[in-house]
């Protein structure tokens, strides 16, 4: 029997016994990458990975996102939204943290621990993800390859599964800002955290296999969608670079 539930507002096959608790399939917490809004590209819809995770489950999705969060804003406003039981919370939280200055580790450390052990008390499988390490122009490097260590030792600490996003890089994945997943990104993280999640045994509704995400997804690979994907990449890469340009004269005029 899979552990999904029902959708939530649909009549169930059976009636819960009273007192039961009421599962909600995926929840995710997060900032504007897990809000996942932006334009297609290759034939793939922009939706948030969150959302390819749980259409790839059959399940519904609760998403706890907001532009611009940082890990301790997703632990204050975000996560006491948290309702029910659900049987999957996907957590990726700490880019907005990382590209701050200063950052500090130990702050971080103590954020992710109390929001991954909330996730776990509404879950049954807590996802939590890594940070890439090429992050943010200019790059914010060394920051989020540390904060990736602080979300493997938290989640060993809690139990929790571990999604490697250090290497998601690449103009087909990741928008010029080198922060934003693409439309075929957030698929690419999706794909990730089905396949992680499945090797743990969790299975969709009546025991299915999950579906693959790219499959879902059916980007288009002709040259000719290759070849407007790289038109559309340098227009965003011109854009990028001009505002990396008014943000380095605003700096210089605040010293």
């Amino acid at each position: 029997m899979s552990p999904f539930s029902q959708v939530p507002g649909e009549a169930p096959d059976v009636v819960p016994p009273e007192g039961a608790a009421i599962r909600r399939g995926v929840v995710a917490l997060g900032d504007s990458i897990t809000v996942g809004a932006g334009e297609p590209l290759m034939g793939v819809a922009m939706q948030s990975w969150a959302s390819w995770v749980a259409e790839a489950f059959d399940v519904p999705v609760h998403k706890l996102a907001r532009d611009g969060a940082l890990a301790g804003e997703i632990l204050r406003d975000l996560a006491p939204r948290m309702r029910g039981r659900y049987d999957v919370a996907l957590v990726y939280a700490g880019v907005n943290d990382v590209r701050g200055d200063p950052w500090d580790a130990d702050d971080y450390r103590l954020t992710m621990d109390a929001l991954v052990g909330a996730a776990t008390t509404h879950a049954d499988r807590v996802v939590v993800a890594t940070l890439p390490d090429d992050l943010g122009r200019p790059s914010c490097a060394p920051k989020p390859s540390r904060a990736s260590a602080v979300v493997r030792e938290v989640a060993a600490v809690h139990g929790a599964l571990v999604l490697n996003l250090e290497d998601l890089g690449g103009r087909r994945l990741v928008l010029p800002d080198v922060v934003h997943p693409t439309a075929p990104g957030q698929v690419e993280m999706a794909a990730r955290a089905v396949e992680l999640l499945e090797a743990d045994g969790l299975l969709g509704p009546d025991g299915a296999a999950p579906a693959n995400p790219w499959l879902l997804a059916d980007p288009y690979l002709s040259i000719r969608a290759r070849l407007a994907a790289e038109r559309r990449w340098a227009r965003g890469f011109g854009r990028d670079v001009r505002r990396r340009a008014v943000e380095a004269a605003a700096r210089r005029v605040g010293r």
